[in-house]
């Protein structure tokens, strides 16, 4: 039951059964249906937008992270570390790891 329902608005709501609709002398109809035209034009637009919204917003995301320096930028997680290693090592270490990109530790 739940299927013939939706299988006769689809068929409804294409555009070639809303323009044939459109030519129909009965007035309520007419509006009815133009209704669910311009409905579809809506929908149609809002999908369009929100796809154009996204990139814009991705865009902005992109130029605002290049701008801003956080910690996040310059911080390393470092496990494992032997217990017995100074901080004076480990400094020399990962200074050493990292000379070709001129990292100060």
């Amino acid at each position: 039951m739940q299927s013939k329902n939706l299988n006769s608005f689809i068929s409804k709501i294409t555009i070639g059964a809303i323009l044939d609709i459109i030519k129909s002398d009965d007035s309520q109809t007419y509006l009815a249906n133009l209704l669910i035209f311009f409905n579809m034009i809506g929908i149609f637009f809002l999908i369009v937008y929100s796809i154009r919204i996204r990139k814009m917003m991705l865009e902005m995301q992109i130029d605002l992270d290049q701008e801003k320096n956080t910690p996040s930028d310059y911080a390393l997680l470092v496990r494992n570390i032997p217990l017995t290693m100074t901080q004076e090592e480990l400094k020399i270490k990962f200074e050493t790891m990292f000379n070709k990109f001129n990292v100060k530790v």
